[in-house]
């Protein structure tokens, strides 16, 4: 006798989860405003899906049980296989901010009376590169450097310095000024204006 016979309750307690399984795994994006089924908010789903393997093996014959189990190594096989692919494209495009913030703290050190600088604005900016990363969806594997609350950690980050957030009047200015600026990495692009550095990007 099969694992899931000795256990009836399973099938009772199932059916009902099933039926309501699906909307609780997408769970509160589906009443907000902005529907954002990313992949990190949709993860829970293998739970829907694990269940749904564990009643139908249940209910099902040993050659139908046999073919399942084999479809369950392939799956899984399969997940893992995506998730490398996920985690070498993160890699990638991490390695591709690290570059990119390299070279602006090099223009930014650049500027003239550098060691005035205090605070840095990185404006605009992409979430993706030209060259494209498959797994880049909605919010995954997208780059630091577009994001607003992550540009200026990655500067730091990857340069040592203690770069401060812009007070409020002078992040206008600032975007203001990039508004009609050449934009990176064109010359000119990267500016000073008193104690701040501004690195002018298309949005």
């Amino acid at each position: 006798m099969a694992p899931f016979e000795k256990t009836p309750i399973l099938q009772h307690f199932s059916r009902p989860t099933l039926v309501a399984g699906l909307p609780l795994c997408v769970g509160v994006i589906l009443v907000l405003g902005d529907w954002w089924p990313a992949p990190r908010v949709l993860a829970q789903t293998g739970m829907f899906w694990g269940e749904s393997l564990a009643l139908a093996y249940s209910l099902a014959q040993p050659l139908v049980r046999r073919i399942m189990l084999a479809s369950v190594v392939v799956n899984i096989l399969s997940f893992i296989g995506i998730s490398n692919h996920v985690f070498r494209d993160r890699l990638r495009v991490n390695m591709r901010d690290l570059a990119t913030a390299n070279r602006m703290v090099g223009r930014i050190e650049a500027l003239p009376d550098f060691a005035q600088v205090q605070y840095v604005v990185l404006y605009g900016g992409s979430y993706r590169y030209c060259s494209p990363i498959t797994t880049a969806q909605r919010d995954m594997n997208i780059s630091a450097l577009f994001a607003p609350w992550s540009k200026l950690p990655v500067i730091n980050e990857v340069s040592g310095y203690a770069f401060q957030p812009v007070p409020g009047g002078i992040f206008v200015k600032a975007n203001a000024f990039c508004e009609t600026a050449p934009k990176w990495p064109a010359p000119g692009s990267v500016v000073k204006l008193d104690t701040v550095a501004v690195v002018c990007r298309e949005k």
